[in-house]
């Protein structure tokens, strides 16, 4: 995986426990991923949909995932989506 601050459209990986999927969060998303970190209560089911919205438009079909909220040097955030199945059986 490249180093931090690049960004993954769209990057769907074969290999189970790697990366799934990332993306840049839109405008909606990154207002609500900020607040969340400010501390404002009841948002990460919110997130979540949006996540969910997202992989659907994607056509992306996962089971179980890790969801990963990546911060950019623009003060926006990346999505990024783990393979849960890793964290269930590390090797």
């Amino acid at each position: 995986m490249a180093g931090f601050g690049m960004i993954y459209t769209n990057c769907v990986m074969q290999n189970e426990g790697e990366m799934l999927v990332r993306w840049p969060a839109n405008d909606e998303l990154n207002a609500l991923i900020h607040r969340y970190y400010a501390g404002e209560a009841g948002l990460w089911s919110e997130i979540q949909q949006h996540v969910d919205d997202e992989l659907r438009q994607r056509g992306v079909n996962v089971g179980a995932y890790h969801l990963r909220l990546r911060s950019r040097p623009d003060g926006g955030y990346d999505i990024q989506i783990d393979d849960a199945e890793a964290y269930a059986n590390p090797t």
